[in-house]
């Protein structure tokens, strides 16, 4: 309670969820400056949209990002840090993600390649590829995950032609 709260490029902010209204809160600090690692140990289920307000809540505000997050809630669903628009406070929001940080640290090089992808079109799917995005996010582990992505390939997603601008762009990337 009061001062700064600093946290390194090797510290690590573990909060533990137990549920949208209860969870580990840094209340009270002047600032807080972020670097380092969040990860979040979650219980009980949460859907997209749902908020943890004010995990760190300050009177000065906050600097800084996170270089790393480890805050799954599933495999593509995670919490997403978020600083309110009076940069005071630090939320936490259950946000889609394909390509988190947690996920791709254990994805090939191709299937980083389809998480982009996926990443980019997914969120707002519809028909079919809603389809994907359902199945895809019903999946329980990295491993499962990386499996689909691995089985997906961009020639697949040649006959949709919103990613095939995407498509390009993440093979001449490759190609650099």
């Amino acid at each position: 309670n009061g001062g700064a709260f600093t946290q390194g490029a090797s510290g690590r902010l573990e909060i533990e969820v137990e549920s949208t209204s209860s969870y580990d809160e840094i209340i009270g600090v002047t600032t807080a400056s972020l670097d380092g690692t969040l990860k979040t140990t979650t219980s009980g289920s949460y859907t997209i949209g749902n908020t943890l307000s004010g995990i760190i809540r300050t009177t000065g505000g906050i600097t800084g990002t996170f270089s790393f997050l480890d805050t799954q809630i599933t495999p593509t669903i995670v919490w997403k840090p978020q600083v309110n628009a009076n940069n005071l406070d630090l939320d936490l929001v259950a946000t889609r993600d394909y390509n988190n940080d947690a996920l791709n640290a254990t994805l090939t090089a191709d299937e980083k390649s389809v998480a982009a992808m996926m990443q980019a079109e997914l969120p707002s799917a519809t028909a079919d590829l809603a389809t994907v995005k359902s199945t895809i996010d019903s999946l329980d582990t990295n491993a499962k995950v990386a499996d689909a992505y691995s089985q997906m390939s961009p020639e697949k997603f040649e006959g949709i032609p919103s990613v095939n601008f995407s498509n390009a762009a993440m093979q001449f990337n490759n190609l650099q």
